[in-house]
């Protein structure tokens, strides 16, 4: 599971950190408030995720 593992969160971390980027930059002006919100959210979940995911990917290489 370690390359299915790492391989996944290089590609979700990856194009998701592009996108938010992307999408916060070219609505920042248009709707912040909205922006911050949602983006803060989900990247708390998020993040907590793939934490726990390397956290995992780390322990199986020992």
């Amino acid at each position: 599971m370690e390359d299915f593992n790492s391989g996944f969160d290089g590609r979700l971390n990856g194009g998701f950190d592009r996108w938010k980027i992307s999408t916060a930059d070219s609505m920042e002006d248009f709707n912040s408030e909205f922006n911050g919100r949602l983006n803060g959210a989900f990247d708390g979940r998020f993040q907590r995720r793939i934490r726990w995911n390397i956290s995992t990917v780390n322990s199986m290489e020992d």
